[in-house]
């Protein structure tokens, strides 16, 4: 039987974007996304680590900075990982494929140009690694 992993979220871009380069020299940017929900009646927010490649990774850098709100369709990877005492250890990542810039909510700085509005960016081809 086929699984299913689709993760879509919005929120506000929560860290700074760092943008770095694969060994293949795709572009690739991470950051942290402030995600939030109620949990018995309160509000609580989740920090999401996100991962984008490619173009998807450019367009974020070229277009959004810490603060700004998307919608972001992707999936989970989960990396295994080694530390240096031999410890088995897993790091979750929610890779980021379709992101939607958002308008700001209260007069923040992210506004598209009148002529130039952000495109919906996509990176449908497979992740480089």
């Amino acid at each position: 039987m086929n699984g299913l992993n689709v993760v879509v979220l919005s929120g506000n871009i929560a860290t700074d974007l760092e943008l770095t380069y694969t060994n293949n020299d795709k572009a690739k940017c991470t950051f942290t996304l402030a995600v939030n929900r109620n949990y018995k009646g309160q509000q609580q927010t989740e920090f999401v680590p996100i991962t984008t490649f490619k173009g998807t990774a450019k367009a974020v850098v070229d277009n959004l900075q810490k603060g700004s709100p998307i919608e972001l369709l992707g999936s989970i990877n989960v990396y295994n990982y080694e530390d240096d005492e031999g410890n088995q250890k897993q790091w979750i990542s929610v890779i980021g494929r379709n992101i939607n810039f958002l308008p700001q909510r209260d007069g923040g700085e992210q506004t598209p140009e009148p002529d130039k509005e952000p495109e919906p960016t996509s990176d449908e081809e497979e992740i480089p690694f």
